[in-house]
């Protein structure tokens, strides 16, 4: 009888040995598998991110280098404008008829392309512009410049004579411009102060003081 309890017991003793023994290669394999497959999941994401910040970079990159295409196509015109006004640089030998034209190409320019641009420099370039020029003086009219126009009729020396016609391309009654020459060229700060950020450039705050240079 003791023989048989004894028989009954290690057969209980073999089985429960048997069980351990598959037991801890089977959460062995169960816990490399999950760990494998976090791992993997891990990785994965990892990968995402990467490729996805990659594709916001080379975006990004994309448009930084378009809105430095833009750039150069304007900055010599929004530097007439600024120099006409300011009465600084080569403004002597500019006409009022290139200042204008100056407008159309950069407003055909920056509006054609706005999407690109971020609002705050898209609002200083708008800014700009209207410190610069009276617009919506009726139907087909052209914006007027807001300078004093026999300052620049008696100091231009261009190479085509100065057209009777020319004399209308500025604001009446402008014959005391200084608040116009201060809030251009505040303007003008700002634009280029906002430009650096657009280009992806190193901030950099334009802060010219007004200097009066209207030669009298």
């Amino acid at each position: 009888m003791n023989g048989k309890s004894d028989k009954k017991v290690w057969n209980s003793l073999e089985i429960a040995k048997l069980i351990v023994s598959l037991f801890v290669p089977i959460s062995l394999f169960i816990l490399t598998y999950i760990i494998n497959n976090d791992l993997k999941k891990s990785q994965q994401y990892q990968e995402n991110i990467i490729r996805q910040n990659k594709s916001i970079m080379e975006n990004n990159k994309r448009i930084y280098e378009h809105r430095f295409e833009i750039y150069k196509k304007i900055k010599i015109p929004i530097n007439e404008i600024f120099s006409y006004i300011y009465y600084v640089g080569k403004w002597k030998e500019l006409s009022p008829e290139k200042i204008i034209m100056n407008k159309r190409l950069c407003d055909e320019i920056m509006y054609s392309n706005e999407p690109l641009f971020n609002k705050k420099f898209f609002e200083s370039y708008e800014n700009f512009m209207r410190n610069a020029f009276e617009t919506y003086n009726g139907m087909g009219a052209d914006a007027k410049i807001k300078s004093e126009f026999w300052t620049h009729k008696k100091f231009y020396i261009g190479k085509v004579s100065w057209s009777k016609s020319w004399d209308d391309a500025f604001v009446k009654n402008m014959s005391n411009d200084l608040n116009s020459r201060m809030n251009i060229r505040e303007a003008y700060n700002e634009l280029l102060t906002n430009l650096s950020t657009e280009l992806s450039l190193k901030e950099r705050k334009v802060n010219q003081e007004f200097k009066d240079f209207k030669p009298e």
